[in-house]
C-alpha cells in the first residue's frame, strides 16, 4: 500500500456505517416531519500560523478571517494573556481577556482578532475546514 493510499482512505471506511446508530435530526419535507440519519464528516486541516503582538500595537492582529468553510479553530497564546473577538472590542481592551497557555477553541466563522494584554504574548493559530 502506497503512501498516498494510507493518507486518503474510502469514504465507507471513514464514514463506518451503521444501520441502528447514529445522530437522527427532524426534517420537515412536503409538511411530513421524519427523522433522517446525519453524520459529522471528519475537519480536513486548514492552516496554522503563529503571530507577535504586543499590548503597544495600534492595531489588534487579524488571527482568522471570515470564513464559512471553517469548522473550528485552536488559538494558544505564550508569553502574556491576550484580549481575543472583534476588532474594536480587542482594541478597545473589552474583549474576553484569556490566559496564556490556555486553549481558546472558536467553532464560527467570524473574523477573530487579538492582542497582548501585557507585554508582548506569541498567538499561535491552528484552523481547520470541514471536508469536501
Amino acid at each position: 500500500m502506497s503512501h498516498q493510499e494510507q493518507s486518503t482512505p474510502e469514504l465507507e471506511d471513514v464514514q463506518q456505517l451503521e444501520e441502528d446508530g447514529g445522530l437522527r435530526v427532524p426534517v420537515s419535507v412536503r409538511e411530513v416531519r421524519v427523522p433522517v440519519r446525519v453524520q459529522l464528516l471528519p475537519s480536513r486541516h486548514g492552516v496554522s500560523r503563529s503571530y507577535s503582538t504586543s499590548e503597544s500595537d495600534t492595531d489588534p492582529v487579524p488571527l482568522l478571517g471570515a470564513d464559512l468553510r471553517r469548522r473550528r479553530a485552536t488559538i494558544i497564546a505564550t508569553g502574556a494573556a491576550i484580549y481575543v473577538g472583534e476588532k474594536e472590542l480587542v482594541r478597545g481592551g473589552l474583549a474576553a481577556l484569556w490566559p496564556e497557555g490556555v486553549p481558546l477553541v472558536i467553532e464560527h466563522t467570524e473574523m477573530v482578532y487579538a492582542q497582548a494584554a501585557t507585554g508582548t504574548a506569541t498567538v499561535s493559530v491552528i484552523a481547520e475546514n470541514w471536508a469536501d
